[in-house]
């Protein structure tokens, strides 16, 4: 899908690979193919001419974002799952977005709802299996596009990032690409990096973070 055929059409790769094993809403699985899919699916709502500039008219102006880059497939869809390219800064300012509910200065880009939403626990990972990332140790959580540190409803003695608040969430990208908001603390930190070795711990990292604004 990111590095064969498969990126010239993103939706219908994971189309042709879609099989219903569950009724939607009952079973949780992290798939990359599903924000892709919802973006073709926004394409579509918006349409393409305008949906290509969505994503600067609605979330990167108005944060004063500059730096981003999001690249699309043949279609015009934007790769949801991945290729979205920021400075540190510009990540920080779309964590502070979420930080502070969807607001911008005096202006709501984002309605609090989906905030709530995307940062609550998906129901449906209480019917899945714990599920781990390649190399991990304790079952994740997710929300709706945003990594939760909740434990596991089977797991519930264990907190993806046992150190930090329970309110805390984070967006993951590829090779240790991290915006972690901290709303206990009014934080919110951008981490960039090439972890193609050992993982890097994100628990110990937003550990010291917090320790040293703890200590201001």
């Amino acid at each position: 899908m990111l590095y064969g055929s498969g990126m010239l059409d993103v939706a219908k790769f994971v189309l042709d690979r879609h099989n219903v094993e569950a009724k939607p809403g009952t079973r949780w699985r992290y798939s990359s193919g599903d924000s892709n899919l919802l973006s073709a699916v926004l394409q579509g709502a918006y349409g393409v001419d305008y949906f290509a500039k969505f994503p600067e008219e609605r979330i990167f102006s108005p944060l004063g974002i500059k730096s981003a880059l999001w690249e699309q497939d043949s279609n015009g869809v934007v790769i949801g799952s991945s290729y979205l390219y920021m400075s540190p800064r510009d990540m920080a300012r779309f964590g502070l977005l979420f930080l502070a509910k969807g607001k911008w200065g005096d202006k709501q880009i984002i309605h609090p709802d989906w905030i709530k939403f995307s940062t609550t626990l998906s129901p449906a990972i209480a019917n899945s299996p714990p599920w781990k990332s390649p190399g991990g140790r304790t079952p994740e959580t997710y929300g709706a596009h945003w990594w939760l540190n909740k434990a596991h409803p089977k797991t519930p003695e264990k907190k993806p990032w046992p150190d930090l608040p329970s309110s805390g969430f984070a967006a993951k990208g590829h090779w240790g690409q991290y915006i972690f908001v901290l709303p206990s603390h009014n934080v919110v930190i951008a981490r960039t990096g090439n972890d193609r070795g050992p993982s890097m711990d994100l628990n110990a990292l937003i550990k010291y973070a917090v320790e040293m604004v703890e200590n201001e």
